[in-house]
């Protein structure tokens, strides 16, 4: 969801064509692809012309935040149906918990997702906001797909990319220079302080969970990068080190 220049929200459909084409060319060349999109309550809210201002921390918003999320999950499919044309979408919701902790959940998922990778599917994949007032409250959509590249890579065994996107070129020493990227991470606590430094880091939010998802996927050898949603060809590009911010942490 974008602002449009008469100041209201919109749907950002050329975000979901840009990527659609970077998601069918990698799956035509082989790739097993699994997706992790956000933003259903933001579509649910612009598809039923909503302005009202909701808190997802305050449980009395809850159940109002769920409808937005329902209708705007089936909004978010159809625009990546749209835009993946000739490529088989799927679909998976899921709760942080029930994926991190539940052993019978997490193998018919895993058993699930491996099918769609042998198929050549897109698999997309959501928190399942509509009944789980936690992943509301809390849930972060880096940590799920960090969660999810980890079971991946672990039950079967196969060289595991994780693509984080950003509006930005990767993470900066200063966020208003974007000279300063820095193309290699090796140490996470040598650099958290571009995070929280008042006005000249990141501050605590998107940049803090990209760090949290590293710290998940990274010890179970999952290749992780930070790199700019909106550069043309930027998947292909971050998975062969070409942009972005890399982390190479020895753990």
């Amino acid at each position: 969801v974008r602002d449009s220049e008469a100041g209201h929200k919109e749907i950002d459909a050329d975000s979901f064509w840009r990527l659609g084409k970077q998601f069918t060319e990698l799956i035509q060349d082989g790739y097993g692809l699994v997706v992790v999109s956000s933003g259903a309550m933001a579509v649910g809210q612009v598809v039923t012309g909503a302005h009202e201002q909701l808190d997802r921390t305050d449980p009395g918003d809850w159940a109002k935040l769920q409808r937005f999320a329902g209708i705007g999950w089936g909004h978010i499919l159809l625009c990546w149906a749209e835009a993946t044309c000739g490529i088989t979408n799927a679909s998976m919701l899921l709760t942080r918990t029930a994926l991190d902790e539940g052993e019978d959940t997490r193998t018919e998922a895993l058993s699930t997702v491996e099918q769609h990778m042998r198929h050549r599917d897109l698999l997309i994949v959501n928190e399942n906001d509509a009944i789980a007032h936690e992943e509301i409250a809390y849930g972060d959509n880096d940590i799920l797909a960090a969660i999810f590249a980890k079971h991946v890579a672990v039950s079967m065994g196969v060289p595991t990319n994780l693509v984080m996107l950003t509006d930005t070129n990767g993470v900066y020493h200063d966020i208003n220079d974007p000279s300063t990227q820095i193309p290699v991470i090796d140490n996470l606590e040598a650099y958290r302080h571009v995070l929280t430094t008042d006005g000249a880091g990141f501050g605590l939010g998107a940049m803090d969970s990209k760090f949290d998802a590293e710290l998940i996927a990274g010890p179970v050898g999952v290749r992780t990068v930070i790199a700019n949603g909106r550069e043309e060809n930027v998947i292909a590009r971050a998975i062969a080190g070409q942009t972005g911010t890399r982390f190479s942490v020895a753990y």
